[in-house]
């Protein structure tokens, strides 16, 4: 076997693991370890099949690698697990992530006062604003040579 074809075939029992594990992780789904085959009632297999046509031979098919393939592939793909919708801010954004300067405030009997500060005047009431991200001003101080002047002040032409 060529070393093209070894990789073929891991691809293809990786495929497979992953879309095994797929339905095992589904509700309705479990495993029988001495036939090595998906147990599922046929409502629930019929739904899933409908969106998931490529899975329709896996149901009666015995898998006697996968506990094997488990060991070998899981946690060598992807699973989405950490993934971030792109409405949703990243957490090391530095104009989205609230400042930790912004103050809490919490109501008293004579209104709301700053957690941190319940003693300061009417100042500590306004929470304050977030600094402004520094990216963009490195970026202009990096951006404002042109290419060739920065070659030709380091020494590379």
């Amino acid at each position: 076997m060529s070393r093209q074809q070894i990789k073929s075939r891991l691809t293809a029992l990786k495929g497979i693991y992953t879309s095994i594990k797929a339905m095992l992780d589904a509700s309705g789904f479990g495993w029988d370890d001495e036939r090595h085959v998906v147990l599922v009632h046929d409502s629930v297999w019929d739904d899933y099949v409908k969106s998931h046509p490529k899975v329709v031979d896996y149901r009666r098919k015995a898998m006697s690698l996968f506990d094997d393939l488990r060991d070998l592939v899981e946690g060598t793909y992807a699973t989405g697990e950490y993934a971030l919708a792109s409405e949703e801010p990243c957490p090391g954004d530095i104009a989205t992530c609230p400042s930790s300067q912004q103050l809490t405030l919490a109501p008293t009997s004579s209104g709301p006062v700053a957690i941190d500060d319940a003693t300061s005047s009417d100042s500590a009431m306004q929470p304050k604003p977030a600094p402004e991200p520094i990216i963009a001003a490195t970026h202009k101080a990096v951006s404002s040579k042109g290419a060739k002047k920065r070659r030709n002040e380091s020494g590379v032409y």
